[in-house]
């Protein structure tokens, strides 16, 4: 395996030469190149690639990101993201080579994502790849915050986890989190982060798509208070009252835990021989708000409810931005 074409800068360019393995944790940024901005497999060399980002290359034919020219390349959980060429942004690979993939992101780049001349890509595990080139298990944006400084020897692209989290460049939830199978991935990410985590708060440590692992600390949800009973208790109110529901989260979290959207109510059946309880305590039917009680370290949540809810049954769904979501069931007088 050789180093690009070129002359990019020796400080930001890694040697690859006489290279049997790339090493883990490199991130190659703002190179260019003839071919393979970031690096070029050449000469029937061969490179196993994994945990890396490249980011921010150009190369004016092919390769912005990754030329393989004639050689065997292994990549997995790598994120190929932002590089650039008049035809293949994101990774070429020749008629003359062989191209694993497992895991990977590519996407963000100028001009087609991702090239194979030739046989197939062998897709060894999902990738997603935005624009669906290379057979890609998954397509469409990532989701990804710019390249930045998330700990470890070298820059990543976070995933977003929701709107303005971590970034403000973020427009919602990446679908690399928790998206591959754990038997593909390695032990820890481009930084050193362990894999797998549990990123949607659902019990499963599930690996991430890319180079990053999305590291979660999950809020110790309590429970709901008195007066909303937790399911599969039934709370029985009036429709265009204000319910107080409290809740505990192991501590003072601030007030920025509600993911955009929520709480919400949703209508659903209602079911004869559920258990049901009066809630007892209620508040005027102002706006709904929500305020933090460090004396008792309770959060209360008013929710005004609607007078045209009456004779319905609704869930209140409350999802905060660990991912989890928790639920109370409301019949509505």
């Amino acid at each position: 395996m050789r180093r690009a074409h070129g002359a990019p800068s020796e400080s930001n360019y890694p040697d690859l030469s006489a290279c049997s393995g790339y090493p883990q944790r490199v991130v190659t940024i703002a190179i260019v190149a003839q071919v393979g901005g970031g690096f070029s497999n050449i000469g029937g060399g061969t490179a196993i690639v994994s945990n890396s980002t490249f980011s921010g290359n150009t190369a004016p034919s092919l390769g912005g990101g990754i030329n393989n020219g004639s050689g065997t390349l292994t990549l997995n959980n790598s994120t190929i993201y932002g590089n650039s060429s008049s035809r293949v942004g994101g990774i070429s690979s020749s008629n003359l080579s062989v191209l694993d993939m497992a895991n990977n992101i590519v996407a963000g780049n100028v001009g087609v994502d991702c090239l194979k001349f030739g046989p197939p890509v062998n897709a060894t595990g999902p990738n997603l790849v935005q624009d669906g080139s290379c057979s890609a298990a998954l397509s469409g944006d990532p989701m990804l915050a710019p390249l930045a400084d998330n700990g470890g020897p070298t820059m990543t692209h976070a995933l977003c986890t929701g709107p303005g989290e971590p970034d403000a460049a973020c427009t919602g939830r990446s679908p690399a989190i928790d998206a591959v199978n754990n038997t593909a991935c390695p032990d820890v990410d481009q930084r050193g982060e362990p894999r797998p985590v549990d990123g949607d708060g659902d019990g499963n440590a599930v690996c991430d798509i890319g180079a990053y692992e999305l590291q979660v600390a999950f809020f110790a949800f309590e429970g709901f208070f008195p007066p909303v009973d937790n399911p599969s208790t039934v709370n029985a109110a009036k429709a265009g009252q204000g319910i107080p529901v409290k809740f505990g989260l192991g501590g003072d979290r601030g007030l920025d835990i509600f993911q955009m959207g929520y709480p919400k109510a949703v209508q659903i059946g209602c079911t004869d021989g559920m258990p049901t309880d009066l809630v007892e305590e209620t508040v005027a039917a102002g706006g709904s708000g929500l305020q933090y009680d460090p004396a008792t370290d309770t959060y209360t949540y008013v929710w005004k409810t609607d007078k045209q809810w009456a004779g319905q049954c609704r869930r209140l769904s409350v999802k905060l931005t660990d991912g989890s979501e928790h639920t109370a069931l409301f019949q509505f007088k």
